[in-house]
């Protein structure tokens, strides 16, 4: 698969070699390539049941000719899978994974941060099918092993590397604290600090992890943002979990769905007679029934945000941050711009591993 460059192709072969089969297991780290992997399956319907029918693999995607020669032998006439989904389509309208695979599948993704806002939509598509967090994992290891569907924490993995915490508030402290994990309390914040087998000693990952419980003496930690994740424009420190938080809350309340979004710090130019920064809303056009629903979405998010951060109320009543701005991009801006940085992407984050 990753000799395949172009993401629809990428979506189209997951798609033709994982529909005739009964899949338990689903990889993809960022739920929304699952969900752009669910939308696909529908918007390629017809070409994916034709060829399962013919035993084809089509030529409407750029696949490198050495894969489509390794997959060839893989693939084969199945018409009555064929059938099997035309009939999904006539009893309801669509070609969702909740009606095509076993509903014991299991959806691996990362849970937490960011991540609410695509998973409040898999219900769409996916139904019941339990979903298990892939845990806390970077480069420098893995800090937490899922025990539990349908959650972002995991127990802290002790066995592999030993761990110290900085409370939240100590993060730019030269000397901050350093706690044990059996000194950590459920409810609070702190950047977690491993120490490796493999040479790092108090390495700084800048990950903000929330404590929820416990394992016995062990804690359950969900991952909250990268400690970097922090905008700053008049003293607001506004977190990326926060704006997270902000958006599942108010598309929820809008019953609105958006393919993805940004909320970007922005200063007046130099031009303009205001000299009051603001955050700006990137969302395409297409995902908005009007601009009047647009401009509702903008005021929510910050009035929601308000309401999480103290901070950021007390900058916006003070006039020292203005509202939340609304800015339209044209349909499918987000995938071109995915499209346009695929080759420079690599890794987990992007790939989708399907297993039988």
């Amino acid at each position: 698969m990753g000799e395949v460059k172009d993401i629809h192709a990428k979506y189209y072969l997951a798609l033709r070699l994982s529909l005739p089969c009964p899949v338990g297991l689903i990889i993809a780290a960022n739920p929304s390539t699952l969900i752009n992997l669910a939308r696909a399956g529908d918007r390629d319907r017809e070409l994916l049941i034709r060829d399962i029918h013919d035993g084809t693999l089509s030529d409407c995607y750029p696949i490198p000719p050495s894969v489509r020669q390794a997959v060839r032998n893989r693939i084969g006439k199945d018409r009555e899978r064929a059938r099997d989904l035309e009939a999904i389509i006539r009893r309801t309208g669509t070609l969702y994974p909740k009606d095509y695979w076993p509903s014991y599948c299991v959806l691996g993704n990362w849970m937490g941060g960011s991540m609410g806002t695509y998973l409040r939509h898999y219900p769409r598509y996916f139904d019941a099918m339990p979903v298990r967090d892939v845990g806390l994992i970077a480069s420098e290891g893995r800090m937490t092993i899922p025990l539990s569907d349908n959650t972002p924490a995991g127990v802290l993995d002790i066995t592999s590397h030993y761990f110290e915490f900085i409370p939240e508030e100590e993060g730019d402290s030269p000397q901050p604290t350093l706690l044990r994990a059996d000194e950590l309390i459920e409810g609070r914040h702190y950047y977690i600090v491993p120490t490796t087998a493999y040479g790092l000693y108090r390495y700084h990952i800048r990950d903000v992890v929330r404590v929820v419980g416990f394992h016995n003496r062990t804690p359950l930690i969900e991952f909250l943002s990268k400690g970097s994740h922090f905008a700053n424009l008049a003293g607001e420190k506004l977190s990326e979990y926060h704006v997270a938080q902000a958006m599942q809350e108010v598309l929820r309340q809008l019953d609105l769905t958006l393919t993805s979004y940004s909320l970007a710090p922005c200063w007046p130019a130099e031009s303009e007679e205001s000299i009051t920064p603001h955050y700006e809303l990137f969302v395409e056009r297409s995902d908005l029934r009007n601009l009047d629903q647009g401009l509702k979405l903008a005021q929510f998010l910050d009035e929601r945000l308000a309401r999480l951060n103290g901070e950021y109320a007390a900058r916006r009543e003070s006039l020292r941050l203005g509202a939340v701005h609304l800015r339209l991009l044209p349909a499918g801006a987000w995938q071109e711009w995915i499209a346009s940085v695929w080759p420079m992407l690599a890794g987990l984050r992007n790939s989708t591993n399907i297993r039988a």
